[in-house]
């Protein structure tokens, strides 16, 4: 599938030259860090990580903490690796099944250690499932919160901007 979707992106007018996918990693405390460390060493030129989806690398042995100690843990960790490359982690992870209409921000799964221990958290809802329309809520630490419609266009794999939502 990601195959599929990379092959369907517009790379007429984009270098794809410093584009890498890997399709598994260690964990957290299983050796993500390492690999991390290493990956890098090879292509120091990296700014932007992303890791699909975050509940396959988290610590599972959360015995000894209560669970926003494991998400702040797990995030924390994570937030040294970004700190000392200077690079941006996108992680991609679910939100929970009850909905807060108020705030999108809330309906990230898991506990506020996850939302806490971050520098910006991005929600991207559709008011059903099947649909192609979404709104995209963007809540940063340093800079002002966004809201926007998107359009997911399946020709080109790109959500597409429509505009700002204001409700």
């Amino acid at each position: 599938r990601i195959n599929d979707r990379v092959n369907n992106l517009d790379t007429d007018n984009t270098d794809m030259s410093n584009f890498r996918v890997k399709l598994s990693a260690p964990g957290i405390s299983t050796g993500l860090i390492e690999e991390m460390d290493r990956h890098m060493t090879s292509y120091p030129n990296t700014s932007l990580i992303v890791i699909d989806t975050f509940e396959h690398i988290r610590n599972r042995d959360t015995s000894k903490q209560t669970l926003y100690s494991a998400d702040y843990s797990d995030i924390k960790t994570l937030r040294q690796v970004t700190n000392k490359y200077e690079i941006t982690l996108l992680l991609v992870h679910h939100t929970r099944k009850m909905n807060d209409e108020n705030d999108p921000i809330n309906n990230i799964s898991g506990s506020t250690g996850l939302t806490g221990a971050t520098d910006g958290n991005w929600v991207l809802e559709k008011a059903k499932r099947i649909e192609n329309h979404a709104k995209l809520t963007i809540d940063n630490r340093d800079t002002d919160s966004f809201c926007f419609d998107l359009k997911f266009n399946s020709d080109t794999c790109h959500w597409d901007y429509i505009g700002n939502n204001t409700g």
